[in-house]
């Protein structure tokens, strides 16, 4: 192989590493999305129990209130039977039936939060059936995916090694000027004459370097974007 050849081959092994790449970029997002879906759902789990737990100790709370509020009535149900006068006969009993009136407010409230506790219990259960979906996905596809990026970066191992290979028969400062393209213009370091003008930047070439390329073994530079310019493998090009 001629230069412009050897540079035209590196350019196509360096399109495969290209699309390898992409790959490489794309499979690890893939995991991170199945493993961010776990932690979102583990955080809603989270929440969820909060939530539950929050209901139930309100419960808990207003059991409470319904205990002291009955030990009062106990209490002053008990006074009545020594009480000597009416004033303080009616004033026991408007304690008593204050407390009554609590404590209906009270079992309407529980009644309400049982009815919340039904609503969050099935909300929980939701989450954690979403939950193990999530867990059930990152563990079939981690391995997957982790095969595949190990696989992926095989074969970009392999194409770069044989890209160094042909690079290794160029002379260095064609080596530099090749690797600098690849990083600044796209990884396109080589263009070719196609239709009179650069397959890459699309510039109109002089009929001069037209006419040169036909006969070229050594590639020549855009004029425009300054990439190697090597001719057209088809005649009618």
């Amino acid at each position: 192989m001629n230069l412009s050849q050897k540079l035209a081959k590196m350019q196509e092994i360096d399109d495969k590493i290209t699309v390898f790449l992409k790959e490489s970029e794309h499979l690890p997002k893939q995991l991170k999305g199945l493993k961010d879906a776990v932690a979102e759902d583990e955080q809603a789990l989270q929440t969820a129990n909060s939530q539950l737990m929050e209901c139930k100790e309100a419960q808990g709370k207003l059991e409470l209130d319904v205990q002291s509020n009955n030990q009062l009535i106990e209490k002053y149900k008990q006074q009545l039977n020594s009480v000597t006068n009416n004033k303080e006969y009616k004033a026991l009993n408007s304690e008593i039936a204050l407390l009554n009136s609590k404590n209906g407010e009270i079992d309407e409230k529980d009644l309400q939060l049982m009815e919340q506790e039904k609503v969050l219990s099935e909300q929980k259960k939701e989450v954690e059936s979403k939950l193990q979906e999530s867990k059930n996905a990152l563990q079939t596809r981690e391995s997957e995916i982790m095969e595949k990026i190990q696989s992926v970066k095989s074969k970009i191992d392999q194409e770069k090694a044989q890209r160094n290979a042909i690079a290794k028969d160029l002379p260095i400062n064609m080596v530099k000027q090749y690797v600098l393209l690849i990083q600044k213009k796209n990884r396109k370091a080589v263009a070719v004459a196609q239709k009179e003008a650069c397959s890459e930047c699309g510039f109109r070439l002089r009929p001069q370097l037209l006419l040169e390329l036909k006969v070229a073994t050594e590639p020549k530079v855009c004029e425009n974007c300054g990439r190697f310019l090597i001719g057209s493998q088809d005649e009618s090009e």
